[in-house]
Formats: C-alpha cells, structure tokens, sequence
C-alpha cells in the first residue's frame, strides 16, 4: 500500500453516522455553508489534474504480469466497479495486457504485479501504476485503495489532522503533501486509511464516497440495494415507492391504484456504504431501513408514516463480499441479516431491537452465477435460499436453524432484462419471474420445485431505469412495477397473468444521484 508520489487533495475525512437524526444535507456533524463553499471551491482546483469527468479510464495489465492470472484479474476489476465506478462518475474501460512492456503512460492505469508489494503512482500526470500480488479477500481491499490513490487520493492517516493513536506507517507523509488539501474531518474508516480497523473488508466510507463524487461527479449511485425501492413501510399490505437520495428516503404512499403523496420520510440523509436495504426487521408489519456501513449495520424502523429512531444494530461491520440480504430465516417474522461471502453464508438473527448470533447458515460457498435469493419458495414461512445458476435453478430450504438439502429444483430460467422473485399467485410461496425483451416470463412455486413455465404478460413490460416485482395493490399477489424517465408503470397481477398496464405517477420517480 506505498504511495510515491503526492499530487491531489485528500478525501473528505471522517465518517458520520449516516442517517443520524437531524444531520445536515451534506451528512457531516457541525454543517458550515461557507465552509462548504470554501471546500467545494479548493476541491474543484485539484479536480484539474484528476482524470477528466465523464471520460473513462482505460486500465490495462503490464504484459511483464502474467502471474496475474485470469481470476485475480477478474476479481481486481469486480472490486473496482463495485466500489468507486458505483459511487461516482467515473468508469473504467478495456482492462486488457498492456500494449507495451513498463507501460506507464499518462493516459490509463497500468496495473502490474509486484511480489510482495502493492504500490500506485498517482494524478493522471503521473506513472498510473499498480502493483499487486495478493490472495483474495485481501487482495480486493488492495485493489480498491490502490485504485484509490490512481484517482487522486493519498493516505487518509497522511493528514496533519491524524490523531497520535494512528501512527503513519511510512513515517514521511504526515507534513501535508504539496498541492493537498485536508478537509475539515479525519476519516478513521476511509479505505485510504492505514488505521481502518475494518480496511481488509475493501468498503468504502461514506466520505470517500463524498470525496468521489467531488471530483469525479454523481454518476448513477447503484450501491446493492440503494436504488428504487418497492415495499410496505405503512404496514397496510401495500407495497410504497421509495428512493433513497443524498438528502433522505422520499417515498409515494400506494393506495392500491396510484402511488401519491410524494414526501421526504426522514429528517436526514440515511443510506450505506456496503448498500442500504428495506426490510421488516422488528416483526411489526411495517418494512424498517437498514444502512450497511463499514462500522456496522445502522436501521430507521418505521412507525407507519416516517423512518425514525436511528440505533446500531450491531457492534462490528457484517456484510457479504458476495452480497447482503435481508430476510426472515427463522420464522420468527423478523428479517434477519445474511452476509454471502465465497467461503460460507452468515447470518445475525434479528431479535427486534438487534442483530445477533453470527454463525454460519450454510458452511459452505452459496452463491449463483446470475442471481442469488432469500425467499418463501416453500411456503412455511421462513426464507430459503435460492441461486440462479447458468444451467439450473437451485434451492436450499431452510429448517428454521440452517439452510439444507441443496437440489435443482428447474432447468435455467433468467431474463435478459432482470430477474426477480416474488409471489405473483398469492398462494404464500415465492415465485421466479423472468423479464425478456418479448415477455414476462413466470415459473411458479409448488413448494417443492419450479413449474408451469409461462407468458405471463401481454408483450414487453420494463422499465428504463430498472424492473420490479411487489404487491402493489394489496391483494397478497406481486404486481410489475417498471420505473420509466417519466413515469411509474404498472401491470397488476391476476394469479396467473399481468394486465392492466398503466400510468401510476404523474411524473417520474427515481433516486436523483
């Protein structure tokens, strides 16, 4: 993790509890409209050196690196686009060898193995080059803080405002390198920070994201589970809109025909590094927000009209290298947590006011090629995993404890435009529902495998900006519900069939990022 060479400002610092009651719009404590002034102004200055927005990046691989090999190649560029291509505008491209041997060239990201060591010259004036030579997990943390300093940002524990406990392990950074400029905060969880605790877990903290997005402007901010949300947060068995945006959640109220009544549902801005997720965590019918952030798992219950009473749910970071899901594993009718990472799956039982006893679900790797899934397919009530695979649907039920009895329960089934799952039948079991360009496709739940292969729309149904599936009017049957540039448009289910699209909205709907 050396850096050589200095050239741009440092990130914003440290990180503030996202969604905390009565926080400011930018989410940072002591909120400063001069000095955000100030900020945005110097910060815009070293934006002339960094890579120009809008523009991607070509990254290649220094054909002098053939130890690195097609999986650790394939993981490094996964971690990026999960990472800083997610939370800013700024994308990468070509992430093929290198034309020449040595190649560093101003104009892209040469990333080159180096035994034992992992370095990044950086500023676009500068040799953009990486070394690394790492085993995952850790080797996706070092790619994200090695590409990290490529786009301009330098050790976090490198600014004079690094308290004593954190020491700078390179002993020559600490005198605030020429053309840097710290700002206001010291981030004790960047992932540019020596002194992270939880820096081998390869997350971003909420003001690296701000740092990113400074520089590199919004792009679209598709954090899993940060998005578009369709669930029931008023607890009368329909599903709302919501969008989680810088400021807040806004949600539109269901009224079983329309979405209306448009309005911010809570007092600050509340979202999570790692994904911010909707679930009903507290067993009271009513769908709670959950921040998944590089400290722990932070939650907004609803109380029916509003998300409130920010609380920790946790003491520790949890979250999946491979996906977070929120789901009801033990039948308790609380959402649990599950973390799916390449070794096992891990789940935090909710006990409706925390999350707790970490223990492996399923002791071995669970995940799909396409999609993966916590869902009824069987109809007891407790969620059951379910994994989209390229040859084959498969399912492990839960027994209330784990996970069990693996089995392909159909031949492959995905969309081309999305996957989901949901209950379309309203019989209690969760059903795959697959979106082509031609069609809603339909396989519906026995309870012990996927049948009735079907068209279940009338021509094609998604949406520009994404392609969901809830129980829009509340009939316990899941509509489509296609998020459009201009509107909401929906398909309501008959049980076997969706019909009746329609305007929603009169307007659109989606997270201003």
């Amino acid at each position: 993790m050396n850096t050589h060479s200095f050239l741009l400002p440092a990130l914003l610092a440290a990180l503030a509890c996202p969604g905390c009651d009565g926080l400011d719009e930018a989410g940072l404590p002591g909120h400063d409209d001069a000095l955000d002034d100030e900020i945005e102004s110097r910060l815009l200055v070293g934006a002339t050196i960094t890579w120009p927005k809008g523009k991607p990046i070509e990254v290649c691989w220094n054909i002098e690196s053939p130890q690195t090999d097609a999986a650790k190649r394939d993981l490094v560029r996964i971690a990026i686009e999960q990472s800083w291509s997610r939370v800013a505008g700024v994308k990468f491209t070509g992430w093929d060898w290198c034309p020449t041997k040595g190649d560093q060239g101003s104009e892209r990201i040469s990333v080159h193995a180096r035994p034992g060591r992992a370095s990044a010259s950086v500023g676009k004036g500068a040799s953009n080059w990486i070394g690394l030579d790492l085993d995952a997990p850790a080797l996706r943390a070092t790619a994200i803080h090695e590409f990290g300093h490529s786009l301009g940002f330098y050790h976090e524990q490198a600014d004079p405002r690094t308290p004593e406990w954190c020491k700078d392990n390179d002993g020559d950074l600490r005198a605030n390198p020429a053309g840097s400029v710290p700002v206001a905060y010291w981030d004790a969880t960047s992932i540019m920070n020596y002194c992270n605790a939880h820096w081998a877990l390869g997350g971003l903290s909420r003001v690296d994201m701000i740092g990113a997005r400074k520089y590199y402007g919004d792009g679209r901010y598709n954090v899993e589970g940060l998005d578009s949300v369709f669930t029931d947060v008023t607890g009368d068995g329909k599903a709302d809109a919501l969008v989680v945006n810088w400021d807040g959640v806004y949600m539109l109220t269901s009224n079983g025909s329309t979405f209306g009544g448009y309005r911010r549902i809570t007092s600050g801005p509340f979202y999570g590094g790692m994904g911010t997720f909707f679930a009903d965590i507290n067993g009271d019918g009513r769908s709670d927000a959950i921040a998944v952030n590089v400290d722990g798992l932070a939650v907004l219950l609803s109380d029916g009209t509003n998300l409130t009473n920010f609380q920790y749910w946790t003491n520790g970071p949890f979250w999946g290298g491979r996906g977070t899901h929120f789901a009801d594993i033990n039948g308790d009718g609380m959402a649990d947590a599950i973390a799916v990472n390449d070794d096992a799956v891990y789940v935090l039982e909710s006990t409706g006011h925390s999350f707790t006893g970490y223990r492996a679900l399923i002791p071995h790797p669970f995940y799909g090629d396409r999609e993966t899934f916590f869902a009824d397919v069987t109809g007891d009530g407790r969620a059951d995993g379910v994994v989209i695979n390229n040859g084959h649907v498969g399912v492990m039920t839960s027994n209330g404890t784990n996970l069990v009895n693996y089995g392909a329960w159909s031949g492959p089934f995905y969309g081309s435009k999305s996957t989901s799952i949901a209950d379309v039948n309203g019989d209690g079991r969760d059903d795959l529902v697959a979106v082509n360009a031609d069609n809603t496709y339909v396989l519906l739940s026995t309870g012990a495998s996927f049948t009735s292969y079907h068209a279940a729309g009338t021509g094609p149904f998604y949406g520009d900006r994404g392609t969901w599936f809830a129980d829009f009017t509340g009939d316990g049957k899941a509509d489509g519900i296609a998020v459009g540039n201009s509107t909401l448009w929906t398909q309501i289910s008959s049980g076997w069939s969706f019909g009746g699209v329609y305007a929603a909205t009169n307007g659109p709907f989606y997270p201003l990022h």
